[in-house]
């Protein structure tokens, strides 16, 4: 049986996330507002889309949120990203849920999103991974890409 996975949000990360993850397989669905960006995201890629917002308990229902693997929230708005992951582990617990966050103020209180709280599974700030990304190409100035292997501990 395919992966679903569930994108609330279809700017460039939710758009090109769709893609790649359809072209892998994936059994894609998306949730997106905007309707020029859900006009491309139905022009241009092979996945189920809904409009509206990911923090429509209905809407997330209609797009299987009970039968899905994961859901990545992707959109402009750490709030928005964030009820929809609350949304998800209320309608479905075993569900894998990726928030983006770009607000440093909750990315400071990390006991929000435990198991017991938001439940959100993987939070991603875009800005704290280009940081990292560019301080380990720092450490070895000559190195292209670093990859990192057992946690961090051989590069």
């Amino acid at each position: 049986m395919k992966m679903r996975i569930i994108i609330v949000g279809a700017g460039e990360v939710g758009f090109h996330l769709a893609q790649k993850l359809s072209e892998e397989g994936k059994n894609v669905v998306v949730i997106e507002k905007d309707i020029q960006r859900l006009r491309r995201i139905n022009e241009e890629l092979d996945v189920q889309s809904f409009p509206g917002s990911g923090t429509s308990p209905k809407l997330l229902k209609e797009a299987g949120i009970r039968e899905a693997d994961m859901l990545v929230a992707a959109t402009d708005s750490d709030e928005v990203n964030l009820i929809a992951c609350l949304l998800a582990k209320s309608l479905n617990p075993y569900i894998l849920k990726v928030a983006r966050v770009r607000n440093p103020e909750y990315l400071q209180e990390k006991s929000l999103f435990g198991h017991d709280m938001l439940g959100v599974d993987h939070v991603i700030n875009p800005e704290s991974l280009m940081v990292d990304s560019i301080l380990k190409l720092m450490e070895v100035p000559e190195a292209n890409e670093i990859i990192d292997f057992v946690g961090g501990k051989v590069r």
